[in-house]
């Protein structure tokens, strides 16, 4: 006799009662994020936006008022956090690195700044397979150590990803069943960062299986008890 409950295709196994920061830009990635979560998950929780101001003034206003109103929806305290003009730029310089790299180390620093003075547990990002085997792909390119290949971790210090096993079309179809609009980065589509590049020009032809497979040699490298390297997180 088959069971009249209704089967859940996916669940975060978040630790019951922790508090959870959702990183969140409003995109695809991060809205299935909380879409996923139970209504018990969210109230537990804050979605933190970082405004970078690295794009134009129009696009980010109607960024940000999308995102009050998807997480109203969704029943989910929202914040913002603003890094304020130039910062970003600054950063670039003094660090001697690019502008994508500021702006994510800028905003974790900012994520874990925001959970420690407010007493959050953990820190969530929307990391899944697909950008999974980006990165692998991405150090490939450019000549990492082996150690890199670990690609990005499940959890590293108090961050923590449950997407990791998830297809992108699978988050896709998540937030289109909950009727949900997302907003979309306007640099998203610019193929001078190499990730663009790689998510337009080769990941199309990249199977379920070889996914799989990349995502298996991620997770055999960080399981080794010796690694001397900095890992870089790319994504949502």
């Amino acid at each position: 006799m088959k069971s009249s409950k209704r089967q859940t295709p996916f669940t975060l196994n978040l630790p019951p009662r922790d508090k959870f920061v959702v990183a969140f830009s409003g995109g695809i990635d991060s809205l299935a994020l909380i879409a996923f979560m139970s209504e018990d998950e969210r109230k537990r929780s804050a979605a933190v936006y970082v405004d970078h101001s690295i794009r134009g003034r129009d696009e980010l206003d109607k960024e940000i008022s999308l995102n009050r109103k998807n997480t109203r929806k969704l029943g989910i305290p929202f914040y913002i956090i603003q890094l304020g003009d130039g910062a970003v730029e600054r950063y670039a310089l003094e660090k001697d690195c690019g502008t994508e790299a500021a702006a994510r180390n800028l905003r974790y620093s900012a994520l874990e700044r925001f959970r420690e003075e407010k007493g959050f547990d953990w820190i969530l990002t929307a990391h899944h397979q697909d950008d999974q085997t980006e990165t692998l792909i991405m150090r490939m390119m450019s000549s990492s150590p082996f150690w890199s290949y670990g690609g990005i971790r499940k959890m590293e210090g108090r961050i923590r990803r449950p997407l990791p096993n998830l297809e992108k079309k699978e988050i896709k179809k998540k937030v289109k069943e909950s009727g949900l609009k997302w907003s979309e980065d306007s640099t998203n589509s610019d193929e001078n960062y190499k990730r663009n590049w790689i998510r337009k020009n080769l990941l199309p032809y990249i199977s379920l299986k070889e996914k799989r497979l990349m995502s298996s040699i991620a997770s055999n490298v960080a399981s080794f008890p010796c690694r001397e390297v900095a890992v870089t997180f790319y994504g949502d």
